[in-house]
């Protein structure tokens, strides 16, 4: 039985189709059922097509569609005379494209592909579905659908039960400020690179044993080299934990993915192969360790650790990359508009930036508001006015010199800051009071590149 906004879909989507719209996109947060809803599109009967972009999708959605008469077509599978055919888009670039009274392009942001160009000209309607009608380049969808359906937003779902509340912490990362732009994103190079120094993967494995060792966890990596470092990391203090990539073997891919569901490997690091499509409600953490520009690649990250499971209350982000302040909250509202320009997207990630958001002192969880949901601390206020007091200068209702120096320390690391940052801010602040180096002892421990600086 469908759910409401399931329903409502349908209802939409059959509605713009009735009314002559040819290519109506489905916009529905990852974990919402968009296979739910494609199902009862399907069993309505007709020649469909439904067609994914990668190979392991097929064979997921092959066994989410049993009960539908289906054939497959990609390579290893004969053909079939089936009113129902599941598609690899590589394998129908390849061959010649069967008659179709629909079809639904899974993932339809990647609709902007030149490999689906032959898919929009045979002229059958089509409905695609997609959880991030983002393009990196500020662009809408626009140019390939001409309708728009929203089935739910994600705070509606996580308030109706349907999606799992999460606590989103922000940890250390890397300086980014002299990545090279490559076609709208960070450069691979150069960004693995920044990520993979010993500071920057100590702290991944640090958090993660100290928070929420044991958890079910997806790592998401750079690139192949950052990965498998990352993994090595999390192997070296005893976890169990596995790499993969693109060229996985698929036997070996299926294989990885069985243990993490069933709880042998409790630690996943992976390029690019976990982003979409990969169903597993018992995942509860996810490390985010690959920056991006993309807010679709973030949706899609942080999607996979949305989905309720049995004894699963709370999941949990550790961002290593600053994408919940890149890109907002997974829960915000957003513009799921197809037509956007790159002016309008430069307002919308500059307004994300700037939004209300905080990263806890004591904790580090990043939240709105004034107190943290995590551990209760009150938010540490940007100090906007002082007083003089016995010459001494003293910021209004914050607490003393020490207090406000060690309240810039946390930030500082959890920010991934320079230590020049605290020394800058406090003589700023306080040019008449002595810098108290024992507070700098006591936090920074071993930190070679913060001793330095004493």
């Amino acid at each position: 039985m469908l759910r409401d906004y399931q329903q409502t879909a349908v209802d939409s989507i059959l509605a713009e189709l009735a009314a002559g719209k040819a290519r109506v996109l489905l916009v529905s947060p990852t974990g919402s059922g968009k296979s739910v809803i494609a199902q009862h599109l399907i069993e309505r009967g007709g020649r469909v097509l439904f067609v994914v972009h990668r190979r392991e999708i097929i064979e997921q959605t092959s066994k989410r569609f049993a009960h539908i008469p289906h054939g497959v077509i990609m390579a290893g599978h004969p053909r079939t005379d089936h009113s129902v055919q599941l598609a690899s888009i590589q394998t129908l670039n390849r061959r010649h494209m069967p008659a179709a009274d629909l079809i639904i392009i899974d993932e339809a942001h990647h609709s902007q592909s030149i490999s689906y160009r032959d898919l929009f000209d045979v002229g059958a309607p089509i409905v695609g579905l997609t959880a991030t009608p983002f393009r990196l380049d500020g662009k809408g969808l626009g140019e390939w659908f001409d309708s728009l359906v929203v089935a739910a937003k994600p705070r509606e779902l996580m308030d109706a039960g349907h999606l799992c509340r999460y606590t989103g912490f922000e940890y250390v990362t890397a300086d980014l400020t002299d990545i090279k732009i490559v076609n709208g994103d960070f450069d691979t190079r150069s960004l693995s690179m920044a990520m993979s120094t010993k500071t920057i993967l100590g702290n991944v494995v640090e958090q993660w044993v100290k928070h929420c060792a044991g958890s079910r966890t997806i790592v998401f990596a750079v690139d192949i080299e950052h990965s498998m470092r990352l993994c090595a990391e999390f192997q070296s203090v005893g976890v169990k934990a596995e790499h993969l990539d693109f060229k996985t073997p698929l036997a070996e891919r299926s294989a990885i993915l069985e243990r993490l569901r069933s709880g042998e490997t409790r630690v996943l690091c992976n390029v690019t192969i976990l982003t979409e499509g990969v169903d597993i409600p018992d995942l509860e953490t996810a490390l985010l360790c690959r920056p991006t520009m993309s807010t679709s690649l973030y949706l899609q990250m942080v999607g996979r650790i949305m989905r309720p499971a049995p004894g699963k209350a709370l999941a949990r982000i550790h961002d290593h990359s600053k994408l919940l302040r890149r890109h907002g909250l997974p829960e915000q509202d957003r513009d799921y508009s197809l037509q956007k320009d790159r002016d309008k997207v430069a307002k919308d990630l500059t307004a994300a930036e700037e939004l209300p958001l905080h990263t806890c002192a004591q904790c580090y969880a990043i939240f709105e508001g004034d107190v943290c949901p995590n551990c209760g601390a009150e938010r540490v206020k940007k100090v906007t006015k002082l007083v003089v007091e016995n010459a001494v200068a003293r910021p209004i209702g914050q607490g003393s010199p020490r207090d406000m120096f060690r309240a810039w320390m946390l930030e500082a690391r959890a920010m991934g800051r320079k230590p020049g940052y605290v020394v800058h801010r406090y003589k700023e602040k306080f040019p008449q009071e002595p810098m108290p180096w024992g507070i700098w002892r006591e936090l920074v421990g071993k930190d070679k590149q913060w001793l330095k600086a004493l």
